[in-house]
Formats: structure tokens, sequence, C-alpha cells
């Protein structure tokens, strides 16, 4: 298959004008047309969709070390509005939609897992072009920018989605995803204020702040103290919300249920009280937990 053959040569550091070519074929017609092809058997357009996925984080690894294929791939990525469309049409869902599926009849176990997967994937790659791919980015937005930020975008804002995605207890790995890339919007956001962004915007409204504390809430709450990777994220998260976006979403008492729950981790929660200026409650904690 024509992706097989270009991850073989994107993996081993092919560099020429057929390598080019097959790329830009694999991400600029496969992943924007693979949803609206016909399949013998329905799970296996999830398969076509991982691969594809699996390429471009191929491609965001090779832009620091390949001068002509990083050209490509970074003009695709960024400037390329059909990619995004395809991108959030995969990963703008929510919670709800996802735990309907396992209630519906017209779709099977495997299209379920394959969809989830495609959705973990998509939050790398999301992760990967906000934060690695975009150091040298100015003085312009780019596309890619504008699009994650915007209010318009379809089926869902990204934003919107990626605080629903934080309740959905099934993948702790999407949430995981969710809370890195939410934690790079709010970065982004903040400096993204000295540009023109069109109908770019972004904000939290009193719903989506609500819903994000009881995400929060339920995460700190709910989840088991090994999971390391979700509560770093977690307040990795917390400490972006404060810094760059809205400091309500942070509050006292959270972090007070927070340390109660996690006892044994009060090393990270007093590195985030003191950077978030709540010294008064660091003291409080401290007393309480007999350190």
């Amino acid at each position: 298959m024509v992706l097989d053959f270009t991850m073989q040569l994107v993996e081993t550091g092919v560099e020429n004008d057929v390598v080019l070519a097959l790329v830009v074929f694999s991400l600029q017609y496969v992943l924007v047309n693979h949803e609206y092809w016909k399949y013998k058997v329905k799970h296996d357009r999830w398969k076509v969709t991982l691969k594809v996925l699996e390429l471009m984080k191929n491609c965001i690894l090779s832009v620091p070390c390949s001068q002509k294929l990083g050209e490509v791939v970074r003009d695709i990525l960024f400037c390329d509005s059909s990619v995004h469309i395809a991108l959030f049409r995969i990963v703008c869902t929510t919670a709800q939609s996802l735990e309907k599926l396992y209630v519906s009849r017209l779709y099977e176990l495997m299209e379920i897992e394959g969809l989830q997967m495609a959705i973990r994937s998509v939050l790398d790659i999301l992760f990967s072009m906000l934060s690695d791919l975009s150091n040298d980015i100015l003085p312009s937005l780019p596309v890619f920018h504008q699009s994650v930020l915007s209010s318009a975008t379809k089926p869902i804002p990204l934003v919107t989605a990626l605080i629903s995605l934080m309740s959905y207890f099934r993948k702790p790995t999407i949430q995981v995803g969710a809370a890195k890339v939410l934690s790079l919007l709010f970065v982004l956001a903040d400096c993204s204020q000295t540009y023109v962004l069109g109908n770019a915007c972004f904000g939290l409204d009193e719903k989506q702040m609500t819903y994000l504390r009881h995400s929060l809430n339920s995460i700190l709450r709910e989840q088991s103290p090994s999971n390391d990777d979700l509560f770093v994220a977690t307040l990795q998260l917390l400490t972006s919300a404060t810094h760059y976006q809205d400091s309500a979403i942070v509050y006292p008492e959270l972090l007070l249920s927070l340390s109660l729950r996690y006892i044994e981790k009060l090393y990270f929660l007093e590195v985030l009280m003191l950077s978030l200026g709540f010294s008064a409650l660091r003291h409080s904690v401290g007393e309480i937990c007999g350190y």
C-alpha cells in the first residue's frame, strides 16, 4: 500500500522528488478523502486513518532534519485548510457522543476503538504542531493557529471538544491528550492577542468554565493516584489556565481537595500553588498534611 511504502521512505530519511510527491499525495489526498471511500469492512476505514496519521507524525518528526521535506510538510500542516478540516472532523467530538456509540446498533466495537485511537493520534499531532513546530512562527499567525482558536470550527469548536474529552473516563489517554492540547491553546490565545485574527476568537464562556471545573474535579477526585500522566497533565493545565487565561478556573477549594486526594504528590502541589500565588493555601495544606 502506498502509505506503508511512503512511511518506510520517510523513516529511512530518503529525500527526493518521489518521496515529496508521495507525502503530498498521502496528506493532501488520502487524509482528506479516505473517509468517503467505500470499504468492504467498515472498521477498515479506521485502519487507513491510523496509518495516514502515523505517517503525519513521522513527517513532523522529520521536519528538523530534512530541509526539503520539512518545508513541504510545514507548508501543508500550517496552511492547508483541507488538512485541518480532516483532523477536526476526527477530534472535534464530545465525550457524550462517544458514549452514545456504545449503545448504538450502527457501530461495531472495532469501529469505536478505531475512532478512539484516531482521536488520541490527532491530539498528539495537534500538540506537536502547537509546540515543536511553532517556535519560530512570526510575525504572522498561520491558518492552522487561527483555525484552532476559531469558534467557527466544524463540527464543533476545538476548545469545546477538548473540554468535553477531558471527561471521557473510558480512555484516560484521551483525557491526557486533551489536557495537553488545551494547555497550549491557552498559551497560544494569550500570544495571539497581538495579531489580527479575522474570524478567529478564543475565550471560555461561563458554561464552558463550569464544565471544565467539573471535569477537573472529577479527574482529581475519581482517578487513581497512580495515573501520573493524567495527574501531571491536569496540573500543567491548571497552571496554564491561570497564567494565560482566567484565574477563576483554578480556585482554592479545588487545590485543597486535590492535595487531600494526592498526599504522596505534595511536591507537585507545592510548586503549582506557589506558581499561582496561593501561598496562604499552601500553608493550610501543610498544616493539614503535617509537613
